[in-house]
């Protein structure tokens, strides 16, 4: 069987990406064009998951196991202004996310403002585990 030449361009997240339901695919694959495409983030499989790094980890996309559709995570969540209500803590100390069942519902400009806020707070301010004595 040949192997096609795009299955040899693609990385690790793309891999994943490709081997999700299709809602949850078409989702992460549009997440995942706008957060390598536009803010130039590196992608990795962390936890498993397709997760975005600029100086440390700003966001994860984790697929929900149970419904189609993506919690969009923000790994300093708990230090973005509150003006983003879109995102819930759901019981966690430091990650807020956003629940995307579709492209149509995804709420584009709020995630957008939250991408930018924590893309400039990754930039700016050094990150500090929440148990480290530094």
């Amino acid at each position: 069987m040949p192997i096609t030449i795009s299955y040899l361009l693609m990385n690790p997240v793309e891999d994943y990406i490709h081997t999700q339901s299709e809602i949850t695919q078409k989702i992460l694959t549009f997440m995942h064009d706008i957060l390598i495409n536009t803010y130039s983030l590196k992608a990795a499989i962390k936890w498993k998951i397709p997760t975005y790094f600029g100086i440390s980890s700003v966001v994860y996309l984790n697929p929900d196991k149970k419904l189609e559709g993506v919690h969009v995570c923000f790994m300093r969540g708990n230090e973005l202004s509150e003006k983003h209500s879109i995102l819930k803590s759901n019981g966690r100390k430091m990650v807020k996310s956003v629940y995307v069942d579709s492209i149509e519902n995804l709420p584009y400009k709020s995630l957008i403002n939250c991408i930018d806020e924590a893309i400039i707070l990754d930039k700016t301010v050094k990150y500090k585990a929440p148990n480290s004595k530094k």
